[in-house]
């Protein structure tokens, strides 16, 4: 389905958030979600497909299809100051959905290995077992669907017929071709659970950005996610994951008391300085910067009173 049909519903600025990696959707028809990374991308001169990269959308890209080569951009809807804040708010709940499906999955996956190694032999004996009670339509040695069969016994006695198959299914390259075609179904599966991951990285990254970046949220992010942030930043990547959050959050830190010139409410946080006008034969005036427009006049009011050649210790 192409982007802003109406089954899918949705507003002008869920354009933004989609390319920027922040959200998935769904579609109207099959109601399977899709992200940017997961998605078809044409190219709108050629009508070919190209691949998206979330970085690209604040730029202009050049098609890389042969015989096209142009160059285009992506929209930018306005969104109010009011949706913007909402938006916010469930982006923060949609993470921590993300996060709490993820562990789920880790738990299962942690069960699943701690019930012994999966031996392939008795696996196929489980579903010829299974095919041969009607719990499974396809034949596990070459493919044959019962459901599909259009002669009038598999419709009757569906059972039977699977039980007279299973013993005359000894054609070995059909078993072969069959084999061949299961793997090339399940390297397609490991694909798309790839981009599915990478997805779901990506948006929670672009999450993390999107709040602000703030360090009491760095824990949302991944390993991979916290590497990229520590390139950005052009930092030490090696390490565990804590001494990556903590390496990233002393950063932050020192960039917002530089922004904010080093004021803060508590004394340990303020920076000093000297002035660069001072009397002569007087020790230079240390003034304590603070974002606090009350204690700025006031070190100005002391400065202009030490340069008179009063104490500066008058108001």
């Amino acid at each position: 389905m192409d982007w802003g049909r109406k089954e899918l519903g949705l507003e002008d600025g869920a354009y933004n958030w989609f390319m920027m990696g922040m959200r998935e959707y769904t579609c109207g028809r099959c109601l399977l979600s899709f992200g940017c990374m997961t998605a078809r991308h044409v190219c709108p001169f050629c009508k070919r497909d190209f691949d998206y990269d979330p970085a690209d959308y604040h730029r202009k890209i050049v098609c890389g299809n042969g015989g096209c080569g142009k160059e285009f951009g992506f929209y930018l809807f306005h969104v109010s100051d009011r949706r913007e804040k909402q938006v916010r708010e469930e982006q923060r709940a949609l993470v921590k959905t993300l996060l709490k499906k993820r562990e789920v999955l880790k738990a299962r996956a942690a069960r699943a290995r701690g019930r012994g190694f999966k031996d392939e032999r008795n696996e196929t004996v489980i579903k010829e077992r299974a095919f041969r009670m009607g719990l499974l339509d396809s034949c596990p040695r070459c493919g044959y669907n019962v459901a599909t069969d259009p002669s009038p016994d598999a419709k009757r006695f569906p059972l039977k017929t699977a039980q007279v198959h299973l013993r005359c299914c000894t054609d070995k390259e059909k078993h072969r071709a069959y084999q061949q075609r299961l793997e090339q179904m399940k390297l397609s599966e490991k694909k798309a659970h790839g981009l599915q991951t990478k997805q779901e990285d990506f948006m929670l990254l672009s999450s993390w950005e999107y709040q602000g970046s703030k360090v009491d949220e760095l824990w949302t992010l991944t390993d991979g996610n916290l590497k990229t942030v520590c390139e950005k930043y052009k930092l030490e990547k090696k390490g565990s994951r804590t001494e990556r959050i903590s390496r990233i959050s002393n950063y932050l830190n020192s960039q917002s008391r530089l922004l904010t010139d080093g004021g803060d409410s508590d004394a340990t946080n303020t920076k000093k300085r000297i002035t660069s006008r001072s009397s002569k034969g007087k020790k230079p005036l240390l003034i304590t910067a603070a974002p606090s427009s009350k204690l700025k006049k006031k070190a100005a009011r002391k400065h202009k009173t030490a340069v008179k050649g009063k104490s500066c210790t008058k108001a």
